[in-house]
């Protein structure tokens, strides 16, 4: 793996068809252990090398794992916590642009990082964002700030 991706010429495709196949595998229980493992190494190796490798996937790859994770103890999420808080100081500016994550006890210390991250948005950032990066958690997210930030909303107007 770390040779394929010293490699510039075709390491992002390389990488992107690496993480595919590995949130494929996670994703339908094939190999799951060995594909978090690959794609947790992949992560690293590229955090390393080149940080645009993960900021193409980063979105992808964490709304894929989100609705796998069982517990803290997960190895998906542990791939979570590895991209959101221990890398946020190289991938910041791709954190923020994530979809907020549940409101779960499990999330709660990815939830503080990225809320950290992430900070204050006003009503009219909060939809202009939806419409750029919107996913289904992201409408969600949305319907709750619009529900809870009426006066808000009518300023906005």
């Amino acid at each position: 793996v770390t040779s394929l991706l010293k490699d510039h010429v075709c390491q992002h495709y390389i990488f992107r068809d690496m993480i595919y196949a590995s949130l494929y595998a996670i994703t339908f229980n094939e190999l799951q252990n060995e594909s978090c493992e690959l794609l947790h190494l992949l992560c690293q190796k590229s955090l390393k090398n080149d940080k645009t490798l993960i900021s193409y996937h980063l979105n992808k790859m964490i709304s894929t794992l989100v609705p796998l994770v069982k517990s803290e103890k997960d190895t998906v999420y542990e791939i979570i916590q590895f991209l959101v808080i221990d890398s946020n100081s190289i991938i910041s500016e791709d954190i923020k642009l994530l979809d907020p994550f549940p409101d779960d006890s499990v999330f709660e210390e990815v939830n503080q990082s990225y809320n950290l991250l992430r900070g204050q948005y006003s009503l009219r950032d909060e939809v202009f964002r939806f419409t750029k990066h919107g996913s289904h958690i992201g409408l969600r997210h949305l319907f709750d700030q619009l529900s809870s930030r009426k006066d808000e909303l009518l300023l906005v107007g």
